[in-house]
């Protein structure tokens, strides 16, 4: 099945009345039942629109701010994301550790040439625009275990066509309700942070599409209440959805914004006179972490 719209909100309720409605299986993976799409494809033709800003979805701004500084920051780090959600406890295998910290995978690892994930993939492109090979992994053969840790994003890639930045995530499983909004926001973030590196190379690129792929797009039982009532009060928070564009600027301060996210949740106070952020989109997330 495959949905494409400029908007994230009427793509998240028709998907949402989809898998309510009408899903193409009803299954009870754990024993837990769930509605189903298999092989869906979701494309995002305005990646900025990334924010879900339907009422009575109640998108966390805070937790979405907090789990991009921990992807951002690429620590595995259990106690730093819990803050935001105590249930990734209950996906933790050791209760230390958090295996799928995407950010750790994408921004911390590096090959045996010394480029972390994200830095190759830029590479990549930088030396062929025309490059198949902007590659970046995040299930790996060592994934492949009885965990409750198992990443549920398989694979990213990028290309350049016609002078457009595309991004285009895989992912084995993907949970409307509670994994959806967050997913899609940060990886249309990591599309427009590659963009930015390499529109210093092509000075005429333009961001291009999201599209966010998932083998089992599920909706659990529990939240079929949740889905009925946003589709009934369909209200549109705000007018916008769109963050500030991230630029060279938000690099510069990205370090700054991840020291202060630290000493906010670790209570460490007087907190840093935050007129350090300049940049719009720091600006945005501290406004949003505040909260």
């Amino acid at each position: 099945m495959k949905f494409e719209t400029s908007s994230i909100n009427s793509m998240y309720e028709f998907i949402g009345e989809t898998l309510l409605e009408n899903p193409e299986y009803v299954s009870h993976p754990r024993g837990l039942k769930i509605h189903e799409l298999i092989n869906t494809t979701m494309i995002l033709r305005n990646p900025r629109n990334r924010i879900i800003t339907l009422q009575s979805r109640n998108f966390s701004k805070k937790y979405f701010v907090g789990e991009l500084a921990f992807y951002l920051s690429g620590v595995n780090d259990l106690d730093f994301i819990a803050h935001y959600a105590p249930f990734w406890r209950k996906v933790s295998d050791d209760g230390v550790t958090v295996n799928s910290n995407y950010g750790k995978r994408l921004f911390k690892d590096y090959n045996s040439s010394g480029y972390t994930q994200v830095e190759y993939a830029v590479k990549c492109l930088k030396e062929d625009k025309d490059s198949r090979k902007a590659v970046m992994m995040i299930y790996t053969p060592s994934d492949s275990k009885e965990s409750k840790d198992n990443p549920c994003t398989l694979t990213l890639q990028a290309f350049i066509r016609n002078d457009e930045l595309m991004l285009t995530t895989y992912m084995r499983s993907n949970d409307f309700w509670l994994g959806v909004p967050y997913d899609i926001a940060f990886f249309t973030i990591l599309q427009e942070m590659m963009f930015v590196q390499l529109k210093r190379r092509y000075t005429d690129l333009r961001l291009g599409k999201y599209t966010h792929i998932v083998g089992s797009l599920h909706l659990y039982e529990r939240n079929f209440k949740d889905v009925k009532l946003m589709l009934h009060d369909s209200i549109i928070q705000e007018e916008s959805s769109i963050l500030p564009e991230w630029t060279m600027g938000t690099y510069g301060q990205l370090e700054d914004f991840l020291d202060y996210e630290e000493e906010l949740r670790s209570g460490n106070f007087p907190l840093p006179d935050r007129l350090w952020a300049t940049d719009p989109f720091i600006h945005k997330l501290i406004e949003w972490l505040e909260v």
